[in-house]
């Protein structure tokens, strides 16, 4: 599943997750919304990715310290999906990941598996389960409550 366009080839490193959690704490970094909402409920997913664009903007927004990432939903909501690989990239300004299942049902594509990620101002994460023990989804969201995930860690 892509979002909001054409997908990007990679996505932002550990340290560009971190200091984007740390800028959106500011007030010079905002999520501008769009007037959309998704609701993803019982589908069977391959991956799910943000486009090119939307990282590029982030990127930028990281590089400077300020600015605005435009267009996402306001709200996204995943529910009761199957997502069959890994390094997805859950990005909005109100997330909530519920009763998901994250397994490899696919061969590996690449010799590294790199974490989950899931952008957003506030996110919820309850009751989703990996298939892989020790799975990661590394959050950036300044705001974040979850609960009862099994093999998955929010970071």
């Amino acid at each position: 599943m892509r979002l909001y366009g054409a997908p990007a080839s990679t996505g932002l490193t550990n340290d560009e997750l971190g200091r984007l959690r740390a800028l959106l704490k500011k007030p010079e970094v905002n999520f501008l919304i769009s007037d959309g909402n998704l609701n993803a409920r019982h589908n069977r997913l391959t991956r799910v990715v943000i486009a090119r664009r939307m990282i590029d903007r982030m990127k930028q927004v990281i590089k400077d310290g300020q600015g605005d990432v435009s267009g996402l939903f306001a709200t996204s909501i995943f529910t009761g999906n199957i997502i069959s690989e890994a390094s997805n990239i859950f990005a909005a300004r109100h997330l909530a990941l519920n009763a998901n299942v994250l397994t490899r049902l696919l061969p590996l594509r690449r010799a590294v598996v790199t974490p989950h990620v899931a952008i957003a101002s506030a996110a919820t994460y309850v009751g989703n389960h990996s298939f892989t023990a020790n799975t990661q989804l590394i959050n950036a969201s300044t705001k974040v409550e979850g609960a009862a995930n099994i093999d998955l860690t929010i970071a």
